[in-house]
């Protein structure tokens, strides 16, 4: 089964401006990754990504990477690995994020954006510390204003896309 938020019936009084921004950033890093090559794009993740094993070193005074890996924990959440990584977050949090952020104001919005961001990384980070591979997205910090919107508005009506897949086999 497979299904995506289309719209919710919690209309906002103000208008998303930080929404708005993030989205946007997003979307223009994204840009600028596919203008790059494989190599180059590769490289960017990997000096922007959190990558847990340089996040290790730079506690433990190994320090080797000429970008702070503390920077990486805000940077790795606008870098997404792909069209529909990229589609999935930027719905998710235009449709949700509007009224968090009503709710919140824009100043706390972002703060709590932030925060849920640095959170992920540093879950990822504790669940192995010595991986190589590059966390990147802002799925964390939209988990994040989800579980937020689900509190401030348990009684919001989400309309949502439902396809149910059958698999047949013999």
């Amino acid at each position: 089964m497979f299904f995506f938020p289309l719209f919710d019936d919690n209309p906002t009084t103000k208008f998303p401006l930080i929404t708005w921004i993030i989205i946007f950033l997003c979307i223009v890093v994204f840009i600028f990754q596919l203008s790059l090559n494989i190599s180059q794009n590769n490289n960017f993740i990997y000096s922007y990504g959190l990558t847990p094993i340089l996040l290790k070193n730079y506690l433990s005074s190994n320090f080797v990477n000429p970008i702070n890996p503390l920077i990486t924990l805000i940077t790795s959440a606008f870098i997404h690995g792909g069209w529909f990584h990229i589609a999935g977050n930027m719905l998710y949090l235009w449709i949700f994020g509007d009224n968090v952020e009503t709710s919140f104001g824009r100043v706390r919005f972002l703060c709590f954006y932030f925060l849920c961001a640095v959170f992920a990384c540093l879950c990822q980070f504790a669940v192995n510390p010595n991986s190589t591979i590059p966390m990147v997205g802002a799925s964390g910090a939209i988990a994040g204003v989800l579980a937020s919107y689900l509190l401030l508005h348990p009684q919001a009506n989400v309309k949502v896309f439902l396809w149910i897949f059958i698999f047949i086999r013999l």
